[in-house]
């Protein structure tokens, strides 16, 4: 393949992201013309002799120009299109149009949007280069795929397992105006450490002493013993650490990502302190193989039965990824409640619906000092039978790549084939059993146990059987957990030492209408755009079968959630766009951080 391909490639996949947060966020949907009559000359001469039926057209006030970008689909819920580049601007003094490249084309909308927002040039400027960086970074994640495993036919076949399926998230979420970016690191760690690239690397440990650790499990062993315990069983210390540890026979082994650790030891002051008191050693790279799933930062080893989910000084498209201290916390009183007689009645509901479970943390602290660096949860590792046939859902929905059709479409095909049956009608039985899996349980569960979940198409993983339909969920994200006001001290009662369904609660309406963005506006509609997008389906057929079960939740529904996405004039969503253009950390500040837009209910028209 020329390379010239995976640059083409790169560029389509950032502009349309761009694009599509832009005519959501900005512009509630965007507005679709299908004659251009009334517009510029210069427009109507260039797409005179163009088989081009449909544009969409963005004005620019700010900054006099208009935006117009051919369109090839036009999602009924205005959620997504798919656009023909290039993009054109024109600009209404001169009346020229110009084809920018996508530094320009950034310039341009940042531009017009920074005149428009309360932000200033310097955060226009790194969200600008945060855009080049994920259009660069995609051109290098397919580049190096396609060179180095030759597998980009294979990230859209119809089976795959958890590992195969998280590593192969390579265009990114497409309601993000800047999926890949990872600043403050290098390319040559980014090919090091990063999923897309299926890079394998060994934790760093250090051994540190008791006083400086703060750890907690909701299992039965502190975590520092069973990483010593994983270690010692499978002879992975090295001579250094077996020296170390029998000198120091009560200290405990810390984890840390490798990036990480280079990162503490030449950045942080505390822990150098550490280090040079000597209540602190580095026992350097050790233990199995892990590599990263799609968060870049939990990593992952089939014959482990625990992840590490590690914090990171990188930002990766929002946020600087270190764990909060109370994310932490979070994590184990959720695990808590999941062992208890609570956990035990909610799996018996729902048995297809499994929460993974981050029971586990460990940290280094100096005083009152918490160094965030190390903040490490431990999760629990379901899927070390890599005959499993489980996606994480956004890669299930990601449009495919490089000419290849999309997983969910080969999936859908192929059951047609072995079925009999059109592409319609198994698209509709898929979606059914997907909705009946999901949106009823995630319904059912906020009203039986007060719980809702962040349930977005990243942390929704989606097992299939052998037909190729919806078998079983899992949930993880261990502080993606709320709960609504009316069930909390219900919920409290079941495990008296924990604050979070006290903490961790609101308004059973408010808290309702706050998660629908997550497991409804980037779950289910993300679904519902997929099929159409793909022309598996009408949309129209799958909306409709959105309202009647959510008609049918009305009548059952004690929390008013079902009535609020059905009839609702609009939805709360989050902005990407907004929140990105701000500059603020949506991981130190999940609330005050996120710019919100009202976007038209499409299930209300």
């Amino acid at each position: 393949m020329k390379s010239t391909a995976y640059r083409n490639e790169a560029e389509k996949i950032s502009f349309t992201a761009l694009l599509n947060c832009y005519i959501v966020d900005i512009h509630k949907g965007g507005t679709v013309l299908n004659s251009l009559s009334k517009e510029s000359s210069s427009l109507q001469n260039h797409f005179k002799d163009t088989s081009y039926t449909n544009w969409i057209h963005l004005p620019l006030n700010f900054v006099n120009k208009d935006i117009y970008c051919p369109v090839t689909f036009k999602s009924l819920n205005k959620w997504r299109y798919s656009l023909q580049l290039p993009v054109i601007v024109v600009d209404r003094v001169s009346d020229t149009i110009n084809f920018p490249n996508l530094s320009d084309f950034s310039e341009i909308v940042l531009e017009d949007l920074t005149k428009g927002q309360s932000t200033t040039n310097e955060t226009m400027k790194d969200f600008k280069n945060s855009i080049l960086n994920s259009c660069d970074n995609t051109e290098m994640f397919l580049k190096y795929r396609d060179l180095n495993f030759n597998d980009i036919e294979s990230i859209h076949a119809i089976k795959t397992n958890f590992i195969d399926a998280d590593q192969a998230i390579i265009p990114g979420p497409p309601a993000h105006p800047v999926p890949k970016s990872r600043s403050a690191i290098s390319d040559d760690d980014l090919i090091k450490y990063s999923p897309e690239t299926k890079a394998k690397f060994k934790v760093h440990y250090f051994l540190a002493h008791p006083e400086y650790i703060l750890e907690n499990n909701a299992e039965a062993s502190p975590v520092s013993t069973i990483l010593m315990k994983a270690l010692k069983d499978k002879h992975h210390l090295t001579p250094l650490a077996k020296q170390k540890i029998t000198e120091n026979p009560t200290w405990k082994l810390l984890p840390l990502h490798p990036w990480e650790a280079t990162y503490l030891q030449e950045n942080d002051d505390v822990f150098k302190e550490l280090l040079e008191k000597e209540v602190l050693f580095s026992l350097g790279e050790m233990g199995p193989d892990f590599t990263a799933t799609s968060s870049f930062r939990t990593v992952y080893a089939e014959d482990s039965d625990f992840m590490l989910k590690f914090s990171l000084h990188i930002k990766i498209t929002n946020s600087v990824r270190c764990n909060l201290y109370q994310e932490m916390v979070t994590g184990y009183e959720i695990s808590k409640l999941m062992n208890s007689e609570f956990g035990r009645k909610f799996k018996e509901a729902h048995p297809n619906f499994v929460v993974i479970k981050d029971p586990g943390y460990i940290t280094l602290k100096s005083g009152d000092h918490i160094i965030k660096g190390c903040n490490t949860c431990l999760r629990e590792n379901p899927f070390t039978k890599l005959d499993q046939n489980i996606f994480m859902l956004g890669q299930l929905c990601q449009q495919g790549v490089l000419g290849y059709s999309d997983r969910l479409h080969n999936i859908i095909s192929h059951i047609s084939k072995q079925e009999q049956r059109s592409l319609s009608e198994v698209s509709l039985i898929w979606f059914k059993k997907y909705i009946h899996i999901f949106l009823d349980t995630i319904i059912s569960v906020y009203n039986e146990f007060g719980l809702i979940f962040e349930a977005h198409h990243q942390n929704t993983m989606l097992e299939i059987d052998e037909a190729g339909y919806p078998y079983k969920i899992y949930f993880r994200d261990s502080q993606g957990f709320y709960f609504r006001e009316s069930k909390s001290e219900e919920v409290a009662a079941y495990v008296p030492d924990i604050e979070l369904p006290t903490k961790a609660s609101g308004a059973d309406d408010e808290v309702g209408a706050w998660y629908a963005y997550y497991f409804f506006a980037r779950n289910v509609m993300e679904i519902v755009t997929s099929f159409a997008i793909q022309d598996l389906i009408e949309e129209k057929v799958l909306l409709e079968h959105l309202r009647e079960r959510l008609a049918y939740w009305k009548t059952k529904d004690e929390t008013q959630l079902a009535s609020y996405l059905l009839d609702s004039d609009t939805w709360q969503l989050k902005s990407n766009l907004l929140t990105r253009l701000s500059g603020k950390d949506e991981a130190l500040n999940p609330v005050g951080a996120v710019t919100h837009i009202h976007f038209p209910n499409p299930l209300a028209i």
